[in-house]
């Protein structure tokens, strides 16, 4: 096999193509049918409770670069939660922290730090969600006292709290040296916190949970439990959790696995279907996931590899009915969109380029092949783009070691295609850098860099192997693409 050098294959997404050696794939986008609708803030992140636990670590809430950041993907949810919340307590008299204590044992939330997050919440433009203790119980039943006096105290400053859990990951509780806290007693203490928060500021407020990990079967019996004992009836919005794998043992092969990526539909679909059998029908959104459990894998969950199961979760969720996808991590681990010194990662530019173009309806998409894989939604109708009302756009990977042409012939407006190709500097999947378009993306002198698309009008687009991209079609003038809802906060 021939291998060409990827810049000649960047060449070829703004030229005609005649070859006959690239096959070709047909992509048909079902446009005769809406099949989901997300929310603008389908997509957000977390901040793990273990950055509490030392003080935010390296974080600096006061950096430009951050803020700058995360202003321009927001508006987005972020979710301050982890196992190690099941040890934090709320003292708005504490002091500086004199010294981190050890694993397992209790530690302070002080006003100083929630008062740096909210600050910080509120000046990037995003919605905090914050996981209380489940822990703090009285007679195997939930105390709120704590979790009263973290809402009053919020109240008197003002804090706008988009949402509120409680606990982390309850099936794993007993594993991890726990004890055991039952579907039923969970939904006893969902019931709790919602008549709590109906008496107070925060009446508004989502109430969340009750973040299990992926619903297998082995799991199912206790979110049952959760949800026929008072759960459903308490919460706005079910969470679960989903890792694809172990983070210590990941390969770079694993990044771009046929086998990884489609487990990925049938759980999902398994966890909407299991959520919908309980009244009320709540929301399922995925309210913290990754590419590997245990922090991620080290330069791969933070390069450029990661962006293939980011791209391809966001289009299963989207496509199968889940209404949130919250990343694991905005900062910290292996897995961050940010760096320790706030430079992006290659996820960040895939997020912001998805929460600029793409819209909140969604359509079906079938692709004669298993290394292409595609979704397509209607386009963001306020975008910075100026593409007019019935565009669409589509998201696209290629995990096969050659190159494929991409047509859609069922679609009008094939001779203007915008193009913004993702591939990885010097072509290697642990790349730190990521081009658009042949161009590396640089962050600078604290400047969103414009990420302007490579317009192909031979009614084709070339892509290379191992990379992903999306693709607007601004003249397809979709009637059902001109009218799209903004959707429900909770999606």
């Amino acid at each position: 096999m021939v291998k060409i050098p990827l810049s000649r294959f960047l060449l070829m997404l703004l030229m005609p193509t005649t070859s006959c050696s690239l096959s070709t794939e047909n992509i048909l986008v079902k446009t005769n049918k809406v099949v989901q609708e997300i929310g603008d803030m389908f997509v957000g992140f977390t901040l793990d409770t273990y950055l509490l636990r030392v003080g935010w670590g390296r974080f600096n809430f006061s950096s430009p670069k951050a803020l700058n950041l995360m202003k321009a993907v927001a508006p987005s949810y972020i979710r301050v939660g982890g196992s190690m919340g099941e040890d934090l307590v709320f003292d708005p008299h504490a002091g500086p922290v004199a010294h981190i204590p050890p694993i397992g044992k209790p530690f302070k939330l002080t006003a100083t730090r929630w008062d740096e997050l909210n600050e910080f919440i509120h000046n990037a433009g995003l919605k905090l969600i914050f996981a209380f203790n489940a822990f703090q119980r009285k007679n195997d039943v939930w105390d709120p006292t704590n979790a009263e006096l973290l809402m009053n105290y919020s109240s008197q400053k003002h804090y706008d709290i988009a949402g509120w859990e409680l606990g982390n990951e309850p099936d794993l509780y007993v594993r991890n040296g726990r004890e055991n806290i039952t579907g039923a007693m969970m939904g006893a203490d969902f019931t709790v916190l919602r008549q709590i928060l109906e008496k107070s500021q925060y009446k508004s407020s989502l109430l969340l949970g009750p973040d299990m990990t992926p619903l297998d079967g082995y799991r199912d019996p206790l979110m049952r439990e959760f949800l026929s004992h008072g759960g459903a009836s308490a919460v706005d919005v079910v969470t679960i959790h989903h890792y694809y794998f172990n983070g210590h043992t990941a390969q770079e092969s694993s990044f771009v696995s046929l086998w990884w990526l489609n487990k990925l539909a049938s759980r999902m679909i398994h966890a909407v279907d299991l959520i919908d059998d309980y009244q009320p029908v709540r929301p399922l959104w995925l309210g913290e996931t990754s590419t590997g459990w245990s922090g991620g894998a080290l330069h791969l969950s933070d390069a450029y590899a990661a962006g293939f199961l980011w791209m391809d979760k966001l289009g299963v969720c989207a496509r199968y009915g889940i209404k949130g996808v919250l990343r694991q991590s905005l900062y910290g681990g292996n897995y961050g969109v940010l760096q320790s010194d706030m430079d992006p990662n290659p996820d960040y530019w895939l997020t912001l380029l998805y929460k600029r173009l793409v819209g909140n309806k969604v359509f079906d998409v079938t692709s004669p092949s298993k290394f292409v894989r595609v979704y397509a939604h209607c386009t963001k109708l306020q975008n910075l783009y100026h593409y007019n009302p019935g565009s669409v756009t589509v998201y696209a990977m290629n995990v096969n070691n050659d190159s494929a042409i991409l047509r859609f012939p069922h679609l009008p407006g094939q001779d203007h295609l915008d193009v913004f190709w993702l591939t990885p500097q010097h072509g290697s999947l642990r790349a730190k850098v990521v081009e658009l378009n042949g161009q590396a993306i640089v962050y600078a002198n604290n400047v969103i860099p414009p990420l302007p698309p490579k317009t192909v009008t031979s009614g084709s687009v070339t892509i290379p192997p191992r990379s992903f991209g999306f693709i607007v079609m601004p003249h397809a003038n979709l009637a059902s693409c001109k009218s799209q809802s903004h959707g429900p906060v909770i999606g």
